[in-house]
């Protein structure tokens, strides 16, 4: 993500240089009294969208509801420049974005118009900052470095600004497989290489002492019998694995699922791409040049860029 981020601020910097304009509105750290009567209520949506997976709900972007935001926005009169989006809940959107002033990466958590004067945050944060504890776990307490009001379309947001963090412990734990104790090892790890990609270069082919262990010298599947216990002979070709991993998920999910001619061209271009030895990999050039691109991945950008343009 680091590196995505960073292309994106390189990106923006060329077209947006940095001029501070009016100073925004800081909201005061003290403990106030939060002014619940002035709150604004989300207005329902006239308009019915279908769901997105891992997309915030869409018709939450009404008076009251969400700012709209946009890779390479700007915030606070130019200081913050959105870089990245981080995720979402039901009453904020979070985004990573530069911190022009101060030259560092941060994360911007945007509240809904309705839930600006109701969060604790603002007040809780410093607090657990001033604490005075010599225990590690005070750093993993989120940093408040900023935060202001600004009026946007659906009303008057509040932004709170922290350090750019990872993964949550809770994220994390829920991304595993509930029945592995244990995180997968360096060998589990390269026979799921060597099965879908094939032999390993064999420079590195020679260097994997447990190769035997699942397979001949030809890089074919052939286990142990004293590793019957854990695996089988069995792999799960290009077909298998896109069907279980993409066709079925989309279709599951109401979306449209790949036609065979697609489907052949967009592994083919994953093929491109997906080679163990480096030098071998397609470049950029190759991917852009390649079928699937050529036939649907250009067009699907262009439409997306269309509407983007329309809209704003």
């Amino acid at each position: 993500m680091a590196n995505r981020a960073s292309n994106a601020i390189l990106q923006f910097r060329r077209i947006k240089p940095f001029i501070p304009g009016p100073p925004c509105r800081h909201a005061q750290l003290s403990i106030s009294h939060i002014h619940r009567s002035m709150a604004t209520r989300m207005e329902p949506s006239q308009v019915k969208y279908k769901y997105v997976e891992e997309v915030e709900r869409l018709e939450y972007y009404v008076p009251g509801g969400y700012h709209p935001v946009m890779i390479g926005d700007e915030l606070c009169a130019g200081r913050y420049l959105i870089a990245h989006k981080l995720g979402f809940d039901r009453s904020a959107t979070t985004w990573l974005a530069e911190d022009r002033r101060q030259s560092r990466l941060v994360a911007l958590k945007i509240s809904t118009a309705e839930s600006a004067e109701q969060t604790h945050e603002i007040q809780i944060l410093p607090q657990l900052a001033r604490t005075e504890t010599k225990l590690l776990r005070k750093a993993i307490v989120q940093n408040l470095l900023d935060s202001f009001t600004f009026s946007g379309p659906n009303g008057s947001h509040r932004c709170l600004v922290t350090d750019a963090a990872r993964i949550s412990i809770h994220e994390a734990k829920e991304a595993a497989h509930p029945f592995e104790a244990f995180p997968v090892t360096l060998d589990e790890v390269t026979i799921e290489h060597v099965e879908m990609l094939g032999k390993l270069p064999s420079r590195w082919w020679s260097k994997w002492e447990k190769r035997t262990n699942w397979f001949d010298e030809d890089g074919h599947k052939n286990v142990k019998e004293t590793h019957h216990q854990w695996h089988s002979n069995s792999t799960m070709n290009w077909n298998q694995r896109f069907t279980e991993y993409i066709q079925n998920p989309r279709e599951r999910m109401g979306f449209d699922t790949f036609p065979t001619e697609q489907k052949d061209a967009f592994c083919d271009m994953m093929k491109l791409m997906l080679v163990l030895e480096p030098s071998k990999r397609a470049t950029t050039e190759d991917i852009v040049e390649c079928e699937w691109m050529q036939r649907w991945g250009l067009l699907e950008m262009q439409r997306v860029r269309d509407a983007t343009l329309k809209s704003s």
